[in-house]
């Protein structure tokens, strides 16, 4: 009798004080969560009155990361909770995921748009952030990363706005081909260097057509060339896609540089911009048919430098 009565006073303390261990540690999480958010913000704000306001996810990401948060690395601590950065404020902020429904736990009172709002999302959250409408950040640490977040994507739609390499990154013999899958993407090499392979099937290293928009910003692309050094191009825009590079140093010293191109009487212009990049080639850095009438091309290229090399030129016997 006396045990029984002893097991149903430990039952009824653990009914009481479990839960309140639970809430203790809950309330310890976000408050961990909300410091980190709070001396990110105040990072970022320093930053801005030096440096001008953040104007890209990588560029918030880096300011966070010169204080001390690595943040594209880590999640909350407390369960149900999201990083996101509000791209109108320049402010970091904590959402609470409540079955899809969002709203911001700190800082209190702020508010969020969708199209304003860059969240760090997983394979648990990706689903519901994408119906939400939200632009949705994941970082690349492997080549099948980097091509997972280019075509099928976490979500299965191959819908991430923006990618971060987190190191140098090796595509060894996989080519990079994009259509319209993929829409208004930036892969931010993060001042690192992407290294691709064009193949022996004439299919160059990274190619956007059908209406893909890309565009590389922040690093190195180096592309090699497994044939002919001449044959075909290292990138090729083609069929109403478009590139741009954005602070990008393009080494296809070892192949052809890039080559744009349409249908003929084509109604949707393949674009190609670049803009503060270097490009150094063999036999052209910038080409295009000029044979296909109509063909619809636009290309821009602003403060940038471009060098062709002809150490591979192989011209043709007839």
């Amino acid at each position: 009798m006396e045990l029984v009565i002893v097991i149903a006073v430990i039952a009824v303390l653990a009914a009481v004080l479990i839960p309140t261990f639970a809430n203790v540690i809950e309330r310890a999480n976000l408050s961990n969560d909300t410091g980190t958010v709070r001396n990110i913000n105040e990072a970022l704000l320093a930053d801005e009155v030096l440096n001008g306001k953040a104007e890209t996810m990588g560029d918030a990401l880096r300011v966070a990361r010169e204080a001390g948060y690595d943040i594209q690395k880590i999640s909350p601590s407390a369960d149900g909770y999201v990083y996101a950065w509000d791209d109108e404020e320049n402010q970091f902020r904590l959402l609470e995921n409540n079955n899809g429904n969002f709203s911001v736990y700190y800082p209190e009172g702020a508010e969020i748009t969708a199209d304003k709002t860059w969240v760090i999302a997983d394979d648990d959250n990706y689903a519901d952030f994408q119906t939400a409408g939200y632009h949705i950040f994941q970082l690349a640490e492997s080549s099948e990363e980097v091509i997972d977040r280019l075509t099928s994507g976490t979500g299965g739609t191959g819908e991430v706005d923006y990618i971060l390499l987190s190191e140098n990154i090796d595509m060894g013999d996989t080519t990079i081909n994009l259509n319209s899958n993929l829409s208004n993407v930036t892969l931010d090499l993060n001042g690192n260097s992407l290294s691709v392979k064009s193949d022996a099937n004439a299919a160059s290293g990274i190619t956007v057509q059908s209406g893909a928009t890309l565009t590389l910003a922040n690093g190195t692309v180096k592309i090699d060339e497994t044939t002919n050094k001449t044959e075909h191009a290292g990138l090729s825009v083609i069929l109403g896609g478009s590139l741009t590079l954005d602070n990008v140093n393009l080494d296809t010293s070892e192949a052809t540089g890039i080559f744009v191109q349409n249908e003929e009487n084509a109604t949707e212009a393949t674009e190609l911009i670049i803009n503060n990049s270097q490009i150094e080639a063999n036999a052209y850095c910038v080409g295009t048919n000029a044979y296909i009438k109509n063909q619809l091309v636009n290309i821009s290229i602003t403060d940038s430098i471009l060098t062709v090399s002809y150490t591979h030129l192989t011209l043709p016997t007839t």
